[in-house]
Parts: C-alpha cells; sequence; structure tokens
C-alpha cells in the first residue's frame, strides 16, 4: 500500500519480475526493536539473530564506501546496536549465533539435524499460497540456490515443497547460468561439488573447503563475536556437520583447535 504513494517507484512494481529480493521498506532493526518490551520485561540481556558469515561485507562503489545492501544483517550493525543499547544502560548485547557458519552448513544442520523444521522452510523471493500452504516458486536465484544446496548433500528439497518439476528446472538453470548471490568462495564450493556429484557440469568451479569448516576472522566473524558462557555448547551442535574450524591468518585459513580463545 505504502510502496503506492512514493513517486520514484513505478505503478506496475508487483508485477514486475526480478532475480531478487521486492522492494521493501523495512530492514531487521524493525524486528529487533520489536522484541525490546519483552526483554524489558524479562530482563533478557541478549538479543540473539541468524545471520551467517557472507553478510558482513564492505564494499566501495566509485570511492563511496557501503555495505552491499546487507548493512542490517552485518558484524558491524551487530555492534552499533550493541553500543546504542549500551549508552541507553538497557544492559543488552546483540549477535549472531551463526556468524562463522556459511550458507550451505546451515543448510546442512537444517537439513539434517532439524529434518521436521526444514519440512516447513521457505526460501524463496516470490512464494504464493497454493493449496492452504505457502510455497517456492521454484525459478528466483534463491529457490536455485536451495534446491543445489539440498540436492548436493543428499536432502530432498521436496520435502520443503518444491515439484518434480521445479527441481528439475531450478538444476537446468544452475547449469547453464553457473550464478548464485553467495560470496565468491561459497559459490564456488557449491558448484564444485555439485559437479562432483555429478548432478551438472561446473568443470572451471574450483574447491573452497573452508566453507565447510567454522569460519573465523577479525574483518567478518571475529572469536569473541559469540559469548565465551555459551560458545562451546552452541558449537557442540555446530561442529558435527561441519569439516572443523578454521582462522584468517596472513591472508590465509589456517586450522583451528579450540574457538574457546
Amino acid at each position: 500500500w505504502m510502496l503506492r504513494y512514493l513517486p520514484f517507484i513505478r505503478q506496475d512494481f508487483a508485477s514486475v519480475r526480478a532475480d531478487d529480493y521486492p522492494i521493501r521498506l523495512w530492514t531487521v532493526a524493525v524486528f529487533l526493536v520489536g522484541v525490546l518490551p519483552l526483554m524489558k520485561k524479562r530482563g533478557i540481556g541478549r538479543l540473539i539473530i541468524g545471520n551467517e558469515y557472507d553478510t558482513s561485507r564492505r564494499l566501495h562503489h566509485e570511492g563511496i564506501p557501503h555495505y552491499d545492501g546487507l548493512y542490517d544483517q552485518s558484524h558491524y550493525f551487530d555492534s552499533a546496536f550493541t553500543r546504542y543499547f549500551t549508552a541507553k544502560g538497557w544492559g543488552i548485547q546483540q549477535f549472531s549465533i551463526l556468524r562463522p557458519v556459511s550458507e550451505f552448513m546451515i543448510q546442512k544442520i537444517l537439513a539434517q539435524r532439524y529434518p521436521e523444521l526444514q519440512a516447513n522452510q521457505l526460501s524463496c523471493h516470490a512464494a504464493h499460497e497454493e493449496e492452504g500452504r505457502m510455497r517456492p516458486c521454484g525459478r528466483c536465484e534463491k529457490c536455485r540456490r536451495i534446491v543445489g544446496m539440498l540436492s548436493v548433500m543428499g536432502g530432498d528439497p521436496r520435502r520443503c515443497g518444491y515439484t518434480g518439476e521445479q527441481i528439475s528446472l531450478a538444476l537446468k538453470a544452475l547449469a547453464s547460468n553457473q550464478y548464485t548471490k553467495q560470496m565468491g568462495a561459497d559459490a564456488s564450493q557449491l558448484f564444485y561439488l555439485l559437479d562432483q556429484a555429478g548432478i551438472i557440469q561446473a568443470p572451471k568451479a574450483k574447491p573452497h573447503p573452508e566453507v565447510m569448516r567454522l569460519r573465523f576472522d577479525k574483518e567478518r566473524s571475529p572469536l569473541d563475536v559469540v559469548p565465551e558462557d555459551i560458545r562451546k555448547p552452541l558449537y557442540d551442535i555446530v561442529l558435527p556437520y561441519t569439516e572443523g574450524m578454521v582462522v584468517r591468518k596472513d591472508g590465509r585459513w589456517v586450522e583451528l583447535h579450540s574457538p574457546m580463545n
């Protein structure tokens, strides 16, 4: 409704198909601020969100620094909100428990540890209602990504609402476009695994084994991004679905044996 009253928005915006997130007038901050009264009432001091490794980006366009449209999902945003809460005297710390985890690993944990929840997953830019349930479009970039990840890890995209035809078309689109909206390493690893599994042909894709591990670095996911008292129980859940941990040192990934220091 509100979009129709903005003069710089096309009036037919709802009918224009774009392979991206739809126009929106909200940020993650809307949801975070919405829970503050409940946190105050119950004395909760930690505001936990679920943003993964690749949502903290600092880029430049013609000399202008920006966050690639992901500021409200970044580590920098968490730090800014924590400082704001501290200045207000509220004693609230905001952080993501998934910051060192890749999207692929999150999908794997969801499918293998929590299959009953994964059955209700809806990761789509253009979801629609069908027979009383919201269904994925099966055509957008995000659907292609989900189908690709589930297929290569032995999951079943049908579990979360994709039809056989949608799965086939998504994999064909991945094979022809060989593009997903992920960081370079994450996208390359997905296509490498798809190629190795014989699902699609992507002979130029290079392996990036760090994507299959917990990644820690000062810029995107500092070691202390998760408070120490919950670090071990959290990573005890996550690590069985990964191939270990690495930390960024001198421009390369080095094996890490413990995330506690």
